[in-house]
């Protein structure tokens, strides 16, 4: 990126945040909040890109969103008009994709695109069920609606908020009193909370992180895995686990706490994943947000539509279908690769065999294992889907030859 353009982008970035802050503080118009996050989103898009493309794609986004945002306020997401929008929703996720892999554009960086798309189809389908509400969407909510979905703060990596806590978020900070909750956030704790989010987040993403980075990078198995030691190649994998959990983590608390210091509480999306005892409570403590929306919009309306098609009698290939699917569009959704989509078959079959494990158990009285030796378990199967995750299916079957010693 020419230097000229890195400075300016990184001013308009920079100030439009702290205008942002200092105008949510004092109840500033909503107008102007709107501005400025278009303004913090701009100069954060073309700097996370490296070029002015970003802003096309950015009034992109700002199309998405209306065209959304209208439909619902017209109550017209309900009939044929809502499916057929959801569908065009999809397809513009997919090319976003095929953007990324340098298959329809290169080079080019649709920054936040995923994100954005899993938002404005969460407020589609929940439009369409019902669930948002006249008072979510009054005459003011577009405005509401763009600082939602553009917010600076989440705008790279989530986390996915939902817009009607996002909404009440927003109003909390613009009047004294709401008849739900009587009390105004005091900038004073949301600071006190952003800053520490903000330290924790730094030192996550650039001690901790960076530290495994080098490590990872110097020994890449992913480059040649029959040239590492049996060992080596372990010790590889245990610090390539650290290292997704401190990159991403590490990113989502500086989002939180910038997002608290603009007066906005982005909810949690990490919650000592590695420390739980079966795959369906890591699922619940890794990437939250994320994991609730593929639950939510995904894996029930699958399991339900195949449960009412073929009945109960066929609940057990009906959940192995759901989690299976579920997780492997997950998996692509990170990206189009085979290790990817191997990595998401891997832990559609995890929780698949650990929904038929526990009601086994419970039917032949099976103890528990103890809670340590549950959570050895448990890290070691993330772990080593991993290996799929870092790169493609071919280089992922050598690695795990490598790993357990298998010529």
């Amino acid at each position: 990126m020419p230097l000229p353009i890195l400075i300016t982008a990184s001013a308009i970035t920079l100030a439009a945040c702290l205008l942002l802050a200092l105008v949510t503080w004092r109840q500033g118009s909503l107008t102007a909040r709107v501005l400025l996050v278009i303004a913090g989103s701009a100069g954060l898009s073309v700097l996370v890109s490296g070029g002015s493309l970003a802003l096309a794609f950015l009034a992109l986004d700002g199309l998405l969103i209306a065209l959304t945002w209208w439909l619902i306020r017209q109550d017209r997401v309900k009939g044929a008009s809502g499916a057929a929008w959801i569908g065009v929703l999809v397809i513009v996720l997919i090319a976003s994709k095929l953007i990324q892999a340098q298959v329809l554009l290169s080079p080019a960086v649709w920054i936040g695109v995923s994100y954005l798309i899993f938002r404005l189809i969460h407020m589609t389908l929940d439009a369409r069920s019902g669930k948002l509400g006249a008072q979510s969407f009054d005459t003011r909510s577009f405005g509401e609606t763009l600082i939602y979905t553009l917010h600076p703060a989440s705008l790279v990596a989530g986390p996915i908020d939902r817009v009607q806590h996002s909404i009440t978020e927003q109003r909390l900070t613009m009047q004294s009193e709401l008849p739900d909750n009587p009390k105004r956030p005091r900038f004073a704790d949301y600071a006190t909370d952003g800053i520490w989010r903000i330290f924790i987040g730094v030192f996550k993403k650039v001690a901790l992180a960076n530290l495994c980075y080098l490590f990872v990078t110097a020994h890449d198995i992913t480059r040649s895995p029959y040239n590492q030691m049996q060992g080596m190649a372990w010790l590889w994998l245990l610090v390539y686990t650290f290292y997704v959990y401190f990159d991403f983590a590490g990113y989502t608390d500086i989002a939180i706490g910038v997002a608290r210091l603009m007066g906005v509480r982005l909810p949690e999306n990490f919650a000592n994943p590695y420390a739980q005892p079966n795959i369906a409570r890591f699922w619940q403590a890794w990437h939250i947000t994320l994991s609730n929306w593929l639950r939510d919009y995904l894996f029930f309306p699958i399991s339900r539509g195949l449960l009412k098609r073929y009945g109960a009698r066929s609940s057990t290939p009906i959940l192995l279908v759901s989690h299976v699917t579920t997780m492997l569009l997950c998996g692509l959704w990170h990206g189009l690769g085979s290790g990817f989509a191997a990595w998401g078959i891997w832990h559609g079959l995890g929780l698949f065999a650990f929904s038929q494990i526990t009601p086994l158990s419970r039917r032949f009285n099976v103890p528990k294992p103890p809670r340590v030796i549950s959570m050895g378990i448990t890290f070691g199967f993330v772990a080593l889907g991993w290996v799929f995750f870092s790169t493609d299916l071919m280089t992922a079957l050598s690695i795990f030859r490598q790993l357990f010693g298998v010529a």
